[in-house]
C-alpha cells in the first residue's frame, strides 16, 4: 500500500498567492550582506588613505612651488616688456613663504602676494644668499649667478619637496626634490 501524503483538499486560492508572493518579494539586505559589504569597503579605504595622502601632498608642493614659479616669470617678462629692472622681494626680509612683492625700477608695488598658508616654506640654498631676486631690461638675472630654492611642506615625504632655480639667463624652472 502507498501512502498519499497529499492535502486532501487544495489549499485556498488566496493563501497560496500569499505564500507565494512572500517568497519572491525579497526587499534589503541581510545583516551578514551588509556585515561582509562594510568590511570590504574597509579593507579598501585603508588600502587607499595612504596613497591618497601623497597624492595630496604631491599637488601641493607643486601648487606653491608653480606659484613661486609664475611671480618669476611674471617679473622677468615685466622687465622684458617694460624695458626696465624689476624686483621680486619677499614681504618679510626672513622668509619668501610669508609672500612677495614685485616693484620696478622706481619702487612701486606691481603684484603682491600674501604667501603659502599651512606652513610651508621656500629657503634660499643659492652658493650666494640673496635678499632680492632682479631681472634687467634683457630678462638676465643682474648679478649674473644662477640662484635656487627649496620649496617644503609640513610633513613632506617621498619627493615631495621642490626645487626652483632660476639661470643667469633668468629662466625659471622646477623640479621634484627630495624631501630635507
Amino acid at each position: 500500500q502507498t501512502l498519499n501524503l497529499s492535502p486532501t483538499r487544495p489549499l485556498p486560492t488566496s493563501m497560496n498567492k500569499k505564500c507565494k508572493n512572500s517568497r519572491n518579494n525579497h526587499h534589503g539586505f541581510t545583516l551578514v550582506e551588509l556585515i561582509i559589504t562594510l568590511a570590504i569597503a574597509a579593507i579598501l579605504v585603508s588600502v587607499a588613505v595612504p596613497s591618497f595622502r601623497n597624492i595630496i601632498q604631491n599637488n601641493r608642493a607643486s601648487a606653491q612651488a608653480n606659484e613661486f614659479l609664475t611671480a618669476l616669470a611674471w617679473a622677468r617678462s615685466e622687465a622684458l616688456k617694460r624695458g626696465a629692472t624689476i624686483t621680486i622681494a619677499p614681504r618679510d626680509a626672513a622668509e619668501w613663504a610669508d609672500g612677495w612683492d614685485i616693484r620696478d625700477n622706481l619702487g612701486n608695488n606691481l603684484l603682491v602676494n600674501t604667501g603659502f598658508s599651512g606652513g610651508a616654506s621656500i629657503t634660499d640654498t643659492s652658493a650666494v644668499s640673496v635678499a632680492n631676486i632682479s631681472f634687467n631690461s634683457r630678462g638676465f638675472l643682474v648679478g649674473g649667478l644662477p640662484i635656487s630654492f627649496l620649496s617644503t611642506i609640513p610633513d613632506c615625504t617621498d619627493n615631495n619637496a621642490r626645487n626652483i632655480t632660476i639661470a643667469a639667463t633668468g629662466r625659471p624652472a622646477v623640479t621634484a626634490n627630495a624631501c630635507p
